[in-house]
């Protein structure tokens, strides 16, 4: 259209012409291209054209074949030097032979002189530079690609071409590859590949499949395989892509091997075990086979206390240690699997039903002793259950019954077999547990205190502080004892919420009373909440003074050190005071109890109940007294029932009593409202708060 500017693209040409007239002839067509803004460089012989190759940046090139010094046939061999350039050849002879040979040596295409316009030498020159540019990019996505791309002859299967990718996967360097057929990397897999290929060209779709190559260095390679056919005049060959997918391959493995198997322990996970107890059925009913199974279930109770006190950091080790000791202890034809957390269960298949009992009672043994890890000796605490298959039952009843064993040995602390009777309990204790987290919720609770009285040999008791008891009134049952309640909300680690609930509670009644106040508080809760934080918000809250409150641990916090040292330091740093409870009754006391600093020690009831005719209990009070003496801490003993036990608290210089023969637990309207709680105090003594 008139008027209209056209967008020219620059050429940079260099023509290799020795032919005046027809170099003349070339530039004045170059410049009636209407779309080509040519900047031509003419030399006349090859020798100069490859020097201005050498030092000059050049989009195409105008080749003559008859040139001074060099022959049509020289010239055409010399195609591959010009570094990539786009070549476009020029004849004088309007020969088909010659076109394509000029082709086959990568010219991009041929013009006859005296045959072309400019309209055609316009028309060549920018069909060259996209192809050119086009071979380009194919080139650099061949080269380039993350999958291996081989040229197969087709006939004799040998690599004609590779890319960068096959020298990087394979390892072997180019020329190498290109010396070798697929079949001889194949190696051992030559029969899967001969298949491959004979299917690949009798398709005109291609095919793909997973195959197997080896490398340089023989490891085998899985690979993602498809091909396609090509036919050029050097006849058909196959062209495939090859993706490696050997780490795929092991992802996928290690996937089907954790779909049944523990990644922690390595054994058998829940699934296989319910997969070997249909294998069992099977069998059974193939082969009937007079054998009989029984699931032996494994709680280790004491993993996550033991756990908490190395701050989780050897979860997996532990796990696996007790694996190896679990594994130690079974027969050979038993079936180990880890069910997740601290559960293992056992498949045992014997004619003998006690059986089973005699690989749970081997392996409950070898917990009882110590065990070396990270240079200490652990004791860990399991609860076995085991559940005898009967008729009918599925594997979802096999494990639910074992499963309910092992709470009723909980409870037992033995190896226990299901029982329906069992079962009615622990359907009980499900009741109980449910009925608990709605109490929590609706704070269906009440604190009792128990008064801990002061002694001096010289005077008569009084006050000194009280033990917070809870009570739960459920509104249907009435008062529940909490020997009942307390263990449930321990195996359903309710006891953290429910002393949180104590302690808020019984700091406020206790700035209500202006009385000194005692709390047991569970290892479980300073294993799952901060609290020392806890505390520290009932205090302020509550305007509770810190040394009016007095937090009573069992001995079992002593085993652990590195855990709850740490705890108890930070409370005796807000001002409260720290007793261990029960003392005597725990295990490894003594060699723990020199790491920590505690306020005062309460000797247990049991010590105190057969004292006066027990030497040995007798002998193992004084000695805890003297201890404690020792360690400059107060004494309390606890389960005081009559006047005797009283006398001898005093005449031993015991710091203070609690028991029923002083006061049972009280109300909190009782307690603050009574000036004597029991006949010997209203006889003897009057209590005051203090």
């Amino acid at each position: 259209m008139k008027g209209q500017t056209v967008n020219k693209t620059i050429v940079k040409i260099l023509l290799i012409e020795d032919n005046p007239g027809d170099a003349r002839l070339i530039q004045e067509m170059l410049k009636d291209a209407n779309d080509l803004e040519a900047h031509v460089t003419q030399v006349k012989r090859l020798s100069t054209g490859l020097e201005h190759l050498a030092g000059h940046a050049y989009d195409i090139c105008l080749l003559d074949l008859s040139l001074p010094d060099s022959s049509e046939e020289m010239t055409l061999g010399q195609i591959g030097t010009f570094f990539a350039l786009p070549i476009i050849v020029l004849t004088g002879r309007d020969d088909v032979a010659v076109g394509i040979s000029a082709l086959q040596q990568g010219a991009q295409d041929y013009l006859v002189k005296g045959k072309v316009d400019a309209f055609g030498l316009g028309r060549a020159i920018r069909y060259a530079l996209e192809r050119s540019r086009l071979e380009k990019r194919l080139t650099t996505i061949f080269n380039n690609s993350n999958d291996v791309i081989l040229l197969v002859d087709a006939q004799n299967q040998t690599i004609t071409e590779a890319n960068a990718r096959a020298s990087v996967v394979l390892g072997y360097a180019k020329n190498d590859l290109l010396e070798r057929t697929v079949t001889q990397l194949a190696g051992d897999y030559a029969a899967d590949w001969q298949s491959f290929f004979k299917r690949s060209l009798a398709s005109s779709k291609g095919q793909t499949d997973s195959l197997s190559l080896l490398s340089q260095s023989q490891r085998p390679i899985q690979l993602d395989v498809s091909s396609s056919t090509m036919q050029d005049e050097n006849g058909k060959s196959l062209i495939l892509i090859l993706r490696d997918i050997s780490e795929r391959k092991q992802l996928i493995n290690e996937l089907d091997f954790y779909k049944k198997y523990d990644p922690v322990t390595k054994l058998p996970n829940q699934a296989s075990l319910e997969h070997r107890l249909h294998q069992y059925h099977t069998q059974q009913r193939h082969f009937s086979h007079q054998s009989k199974t029984a699931l032996v279930f494994i709680d280790m109770v004491g993993f996550k206390r033991l756990n908490a006190s190395y701050q989780g950091k050897h979860h997996d080790e532990l796990l696996t240690l007790f694996a190896e000791v679990i594994q130690e202890y079974i027969r050979d034809n038993d079936f180990l699997a880890h069910l997740g957390g601290n559960n293992f269960a056992i498949l045992v298949r014997s004619k003998q039903a006690s059986t089973s009992s005699r690989v749970a009672q081997r392996i409950q043994e070898s917990f009882k002793h110590p065990m070396p890890f990270k240079g200490k000796d652990i004791i860990v605490q399991v609860n076995i259950g085991i559940a005898l298959e009967q008729e009918g039952d599925g594997f979802n009843d096999l494990l639910f019954k074992a499963r309910q064993a092992s709470h009723q040995a909980s409870l037992d602390n033995e190896i226990s077999y299901y029982a329906e009777e069992t079962n009615a309990v622990l359907q009980q204790k499900l009741w109980l547990e449910r009925e608990l987290i709605q109490a929590l919720k609706n704070q269906d609770f009440e604190l009792y205190f128990q008064p801990i009285l002061a002694l001096d040999a010289s005077a008569k008791p009084c006050l000194r502080s009280s033990e917070a008891l809870i009570r739960w009134k459920h509104p249907e049952k009435g008062f529940i004892a909490p020997d009942i309640f307390i263990p449930i909300a321990e195996e359903a680690n309710l006891i953290p919420q429910i002393d949180s609930w104590v302690i808020r509670e019984a700091s406020e009644l206790a700035v209500q009373g202006n009385f000194r106040v005692a709390i047991n508080l569970s290892s479980q809760t300073l294993e799952a909440t901060d609290i020392v934080a806890v505390i520290r918000d009932a205090l302020v809250d509550t305007g509770l003074a810190p040394d009016r409150l007095t937090i009573e641990l069992t001995e079992r916090v002593l085993v652990s050190p590195e855990f709850f040292q740490p705890i108890i330091q930070d409370l005796k740093a807000l001002g409260v005071r720290v007793y261990i409870d029960d003392f005597g009754t725990g295990y490894s006391s003594l060699s723990y109890l020199h790491q920590y600093h505690f306020d005062g020690i309460k000797i247990d009831r049991q010590f105190t109940r057969n004292l006066l005719h027990q030497p040995k209990a007798k002998l193992i009070a004084e000695t805890i007294l003297n201890l404690a003496r020792g360690l400059k801490a107060q004494i309390t003993l606890e389960g005081v029932e009559d006047a005797a036990q009283l006398d001898w608290a005093k005449r031993m210089g015991c710091d203070a009593a609690q028991g029923y023969f002083l006061s049972r637990p009280l109300s909190f309207k009782d307690f603050i409202g009574k000036e004597s709680n029991t006949e010997l105090v209203t006889k003897e003594t009057t209590i005051a708060p203090v």
